[in-house]
């Protein structure tokens, strides 16, 4: 369920070389970043899933691949990393003006969480 997944998701860590050690390492700071967001969608995934599940008591709605996606949370890099600066600043930290390193804005992308990626 989800308090189980997100108990976990602080201890994610891909630590190891190969395929891509940087790769991996982004991999790594992008389930930090986007930790509310994952907590966010796992939630709704499970309140999904128990609605699911009184809706169609008789079918196992966690082996019905029609049920695959179940919830999506809209997800930017740049609005999260200004979201994060603001709230060090908003409790008395400072941030170091970090500014991100392209001028355009990242395109949005969609974070998905269906039964299976659990």
């Amino acid at each position: 369920n989800a308090n189980d997944v997100c108990a976990m998701l602080d201890r994610f860590e891909i630590d190891i070389a190969h395929p891509s050690w940087p790769a991996n390492r982004w991999i790594s700071a992008m389930f930090k970043l986007f930790r509310p967001q994952m907590i966010e969608v796992l939630q709704q995934r499970d309140a999904k899933m128990v609605a699911l599940a009184k809706k169609h008591p008789k079918k196992d709605i966690y082996a019905d691949r029609n049920y695959d996606i179940l919830t999506m949370v809209d997800i930017s890099i740049d609005e999260q990393t200004k979201a994060v600066l603001s709230a060090i600043e908003g409790q008395g930290g400072k941030s170091r003006g970090n500014k991100p390193a392209r001028k355009r804005a990242p395109p949005k992308g969609r974070a998905a969480l269906g039964p299976a990626l659990a």
